[in-house]
């Protein structure tokens, strides 16, 4: 009897996802179309979400903590120096004595100690992994900064995304391209230059070098030249070497497409936006019509897979939402979010798929926070912080009054 019951409330939770797969095939990509004129930032937040998170650091409560703590955290850096490796980063894989297959102890940038057997290495590919600890240092703060200055207006923040951007620009086609590969000759299109990967590259483009330097874009503290040498000599190449590596059905792609819309965005490039979108077996159409199962698993049938996936997902989704280009409507989509709850153990774990082994709903974090801006899903309402955070502050969701308006409900296609 237990188990008619569970076959039967497995096939009524399948045709519940499965339902809103109605209308899928009919989906159709929008028009890209960016304004002839647009004051920055353009795709980083919108001028209301800004609005919102400037109004929270000049009141009072728990909202000026958190977006006080943006700026904190950023003084705290900003009169360190800013250094530059002599050329991009290494994967970490390469950091292990070929001997004792023991990770690695640092001992400075161009010496590293095993703790068993003592030997010391230097040079590649050993000193490019702890050069990789520096470039993602470096974006990190840049990246900080950029919403520091966002925040306060204080120019000194946008001087420093400055030296780094510029630093960058400088030094990208210089930096030798490489990829994850330790020989001396690299082959393949799935390298870099800052990075050893595609991947990396179009991580960083997405989420710190294109916010960034949206974010300071109208600074005083950028010239028309600085601006040039940051499009022409560091983004736009970042987005030709990452377009070259074509992945298709794979989650790399799926960064690949989010960098080429967040960094046609910023320098106003409707083509690579459109690439981005439509790029046929390559683009967010494609992916989401093909790299997805009925109920809505992403086709590597890992939660580690699905989640890391989701959050390209969303960064391509916002940012075109910002553009005034809507893609959260593709149907597939809300599936990705609710196929999880649907499978959450008591505890908000979830059943191993593949090699994740301690997977949690709350990985839906604040990967919930804009899927329920456009979604208003009761069932995502538990996944939601319960205090303030950057992300709910800038997309306006007033926590307690939320709280008492949406309980969880029955599950609803």
């Amino acid at each position: 009897m237990k188990e008619k019951l569970f076959v039967g409330s497995w096939l009524l939770a399948q045709v519940l996802v499965t339902g809103m797969a109605l209308g899928a095939e009919s989906w159709t990509a929008p028009t890209v179309r960016l304004p002839a004129a647009e004051r920055h930032p353009v795709i980083a937040c919108a001028p209301e979400e800004l609005a919102r998170l400037r109004a929270a650091y000049q009141a009072g409560g728990p909202a000026h903590v958190v977006a006080a703590n943006i700026v904190k955290a950023t003084d705290k850096f900003l009169d360190d120096p800013v250094t530059f490796p002599p050329r991009g980063g290494q994967h970490n894989q390469w950091y292990q004595c070929d001997k004792c297959e023991l990770g690695l102890k640092t001992l400075s940038d161009t010496q590293h100690q095993c703790p068993k057997c003592g030997k010391i290495y230097t040079g590649e590919p050993y000193d490019d992994v702890v050069f990789k600890r520096h470039h993602s240092r470096n974006l990190s703060q840049m990246r900080q900064a950029a919403w520091a200055y966002a925040i306060t207006g204080d120019r000194k923040y946008a001087d420093y995304v400055v030296k780094i951007l510029l630093g960058y620009a400088d030094r990208y086609l210089k930096y030798p391209y490489h990829t994850n590969s330790a020989t001396k000759q690299p082959k393949g299109l799935s390298g870099g230059h800052i990075d050893e990967q595609t991947l990396g590259e179009a991580t960083a483009l997405s989420r710190q070098i294109a916010p960034a330097y949206d974010l300071i874009h109208d600074s005083p503290a950028l010239s028309d030249a600085d601006r040039k040498a940051v499009e022409e000599q560091l983004i736009l190449p970042m987005l030709k070497n990452i377009d070259k590596h074509k992945a298709g059905k794979s989650n790399w792609q799926t960064w690949h497409n989010a960098a080429m819309l967040w960094g046609g965005a910023v320098i106003g490039d409707e083509a690579w936006i459109r690439k981005a979108i439509e790029q046929p077996g390559q683009g967010f159409a494609f992916q989401m019509s093909h790299c997805l199962s009925e109920e809505g698993m992403w086709y590597e049938n890992s939660w580690g897979y699905h989640f890391y996936t989701l959050d390209a997902l969303v960064e391509t989704c916002e940012g075109a939402r910002r553009l005034g280009i809507d893609l959260w409507s593709h149907p597939n989509l809300k599936k990705m979010f609710l196929l999880p709850i649907r499978y959450a153990m008591a505890n908000g774990s979830l059943p191993r798929f593949g090699d994740d082994v301690n997977a949690s709903t709350q990985r839906i974090g604040s990967l919930g926070e804009p899927a329920y801006l456009v979604y208003r899903e009761p069932l995502l309402v538990p996944y939601l912080s319960k205090t303030p955070t950057p992300e709910n502050i800038m997309l306006g969701r007033k926590i307690e009054r939320q709280a008492l308006e949406h309980k969880p409900s029955p599950i609803s296609p």
